[in-house]
């Protein structure tokens, strides 16, 4: 397990100094994820095997047991730090600020629009281009906060949105 713990470290270090976050490449958060899963069932069979050693009345053993286990709960604790940090970065929030802030702003000031023609062809053509130039504006903000949405359960485990329901809403709302 530790080995696993130090490779697992050093990978999410990679992904993390290299902007690679969970959403750019599922198949590898989901087989992590599982990884995770598994680890934390066995820490909690070897508490397990800890009581029943100290239940037979084998102290010793089963207090440097504890004391391995401990450990093991401190580095994974760090690793899982490292793995939250993978699932969702830190600027997630500003850029779907921005995105809202955007949105927001067009819908408020859609009312200025000049209209010159009555031509149904002309307005189409005038609406496609604004449009097209308000994709290309928001399309990399909006492709990132679509590539999270993606694991809104696992933001809610990691309590990195403390108010999820509200996120979603929120975020079907804009988009």
């Amino acid at each position: 397990m530790t080995n696993w713990m130090s490779d697992i470290s050093d990978l999410l270090q990679k992904r993390i100094d290299a902007d690679v976050v969970a959403g750019d490449v599922p198949e590898e958060y989901d087989s992590l994820k599982e990884e995770f899963k598994q680890n934390e069932e066995m820490l909690a069979e070897l508490e397990t095997f800890a009581a029943d050693l100290e239940s037979e009345g084998n102290m010793e053993a089963s207090s440097r047991l504890h004391e391995q286990i401990e450990l093991l709960k401190k580095h994974y604790g760090d690793v899982s730090v490292k793995f939250r940090k993978f699932q969702r970065p830190a600027d997630f929030e500003p850029k779907f600020s921005r995105v809202k802030r955007d949105l927001d702003h067009i819908g408020e000031h859609i009312h200025l629009v000049e209209v010159r023609s009555e031509d149904p062809v002309d307005l189409q053509e005038k609406l496609d281009i604004c449009v097209v130039r308000i994709q290309v504006s928001l399309k990399p903000s909006v492709s990132y906060i679509y590539a999270y949405n993606e694991y809104p359960k696992d933001f809610c485990f990691c309590n990195q949105s403390q108010q999820p329901n509200q996120f979603a809403m929120s975020n079907d709302t804009i988009l």
